[in-house]
């Protein structure tokens, strides 16, 4: 998820651990422990293109991280600390649950986390829930807002982060659910269309969890759809797009295109435009492909073939596909 709504769990962590004993300063503290798992995007530019996508998410967002770190910053905290009130038990506590959250709220997402490094490398996407949903965030963080207001000794304050903490675990069970049925209606278009097809999954769209896209494999290629929950009509209108796999048929062994490959769990076609190739790991969607068809799927590399054989690869212009069809995702959203 995003860096505000983690820095609001981390803080909703703190204040259930510390919040009676330290009133706001545990809000802090759990902020801080919420976002450190993130920091590892400052090692980003000492890595190339593929392997920072592994970098990021990597083993801070592991969840034996939280049983590591969380110990020495509880240590840290009570020899530094002017209130020595709070034991190194109950600091290790705060951070232990700000730092364990994080990833279990990351693994809802679409990038993958790999919970369970360094036993497993697999990186658990559910992805029901956009990485920036405010549904999640914003209720939850009226109710933080509410505990800063309340004395730290106050009953309401207890209450008000418990329901912050109820109302966004209850969403986030509803976006499950609401996958679960949604790619059940996917599943059954395409039956009725006659393809045949050897997986499949769907995820929200931008910033809500009403309109969804979905990806259904075949041998040749993947269908896309669309469909928002508002939609008056049933039917569905897919968009065939053929992967081109034979495009790298020469850098079939190339390491880092190995390493894409992996990260996009085989979801993922080549596209030719302007005499270049492209890799698209479409299990971020297109930007737009909900007005517009032939959108550009969002996590774009460039692979420029060297003199040796290998391949180059950098990232194409995510920034550009991100913005583009933002102005059109309300309409679509209200239905069809």
């Amino acid at each position: 998820m995003d860096s505000i709504t983690q820095i609001v769990l981390g803080a909703a962590c703190g204040e259930a651990v510390l919040g009676k004993k330290i009133g706001n300063k545990s809000l802090l503290w759990g902020a801080v422990g919420g976002t450190i798992p993130d920091l590892d995007v400052l090692l980003n530019p000492f890595f190339n293109s593929v392997d920072g996508l592994f970098v990021h998410r990597g083993y801070s967002h592991s969840l034996l991280f939280a049983f590591i770190i969380a110990p020495l910053l509880g240590l840290l905290l009570h020899r530094f600390s002017k209130n020595k009130t709070v034991s190194k038990i109950e600091w290790t506590k705060l951070f232990f649950w700000s730092l364990f959250t994080h990833p279990l709220l990351d693994a809802f997402t679409g990038y993958g986390t790999p919970l369970f490094l360094p036993f497993s490398n697999y990186r658990i996407d559910i992805n029901s829930i956009f990485i920036v949903d405010p549904l999640y965030t914003l209720p939850f963080a009226f109710c933080l807002i509410m505990v800063m207001i309340a004395r730290s000794n106050n009953n309401r304050r207890k209450k008000w982060n418990y329901i912050g903490i109820a109302i966004s675990s209850i969403y986030l069970l509803f976006t499950v659910i609401n996958q679960y049925s949604t790619k059940a209606k996917f599943d059954n278009q395409l039956e009725l269309l006659g393809v045949k097809t050897n997986r499949s999954m769907s995820f929200p769209t931008p910033f809500n969890n009403i309109l969804w896209c979905h990806l259904a494999e075949t041998d040749t290629g993947y269908f896309v759809g669309y469909r928002s929950m508002l939609d008056k009509n049933e039917t569905i209108d897919f968009t065939f797009f053929p992967n081109q796999r034979n495009l790298i048929n020469t850098y079939t062994t190339d390491n880092q295109l190995q390493k894409l490959i992996k990260f996009s769990k085989g979801y993922y076609i080549i596209t030719s435009e302007g005499g270049k190739l492209y890799f698209n790991d479409i299990r971020f969607g297109q930007m737009g492909g909900w007005d517009n068809k032939q959108a550009s799927f969002v996590f774009k590399f460039l692979l420029e073939p060297q003199a040796d054989g290998t391949l180059k690869i950098s990232k194409g212009d995510w920034r550009k596909a991100r913005m583009s069809g933002l102005s059109s995702l309300w309409q679509r959203i209200k239905g069809i």
